[in-house]
């Protein structure tokens, strides 16, 4: 279930295994996160179109009020798009990795755990986010660049 203050999305509850759960994975997992402003307004637009008032509401809820479930939802949405892309492979798990990989440049590392709810950094930096082939070349070339270029100032 959602809390949106039109900013910030709080997570109050998790479904696992097709059960609706008031804890989550680790204490992390039930949090308060972000939204960017576009998203926001999205989801202003959303709730407003569906007449949606109860913060006790699922945001997107099935057509009984429940929780959407997984497996509908890669059915009928990400393995569409999967196969429209011809992507090798396109799930939840694929879509965060996405995620913490390109948000490590815009961010520091503890920004993009907080965002996904990891309990530790080594989580984030170590299993999801990935090194991009162009960014590993920039840096090297920065540090050469660097090394490379004299120091004026003395060192005392």
């Amino acid at each position: 279930r959602q809390s949106f203050d039109g900013s910030r999305l709080k997570i109050t509850e998790t479904v696992y295994r097709g059960t609706l759960r008031q804890y989550g994975k680790t204490a992390d997992s039930t949090t308060t996160v972000d939204l960017p402003a576009g998203l926001a307004e999205q989801i202003t637009a959303w709730l407003d179109k569906q007449n949606i008032t109860d913060p006790a509401a699922f945001l997107f809820a099935n057509s009984e009020g429940g929780f959407l479930g997984k497996d509908n939802y890669l059915t009928r949405v990400l393995y569409p798009v999967r196969k429209a892309l011809n992507l090798p492979k396109l799930n939840f798990q694929v879509l965060r990795r996405t995620f913490s990989t390109l948000a490590q440049h815009h961010g520091t590392v503890k920004d993009v755990q907080r965002q996904m709810r990891h309990t530790t950094p080594d989580m984030t930096a170590g299993v999801y986010m990935q090194p991009i082939d162009q960014s590993v070349q920039n840096m090297v070339s920065e540090m050469y660049r660097k090394l490379l270029t004299p120091r004026t100032e003395t060192v005392q």
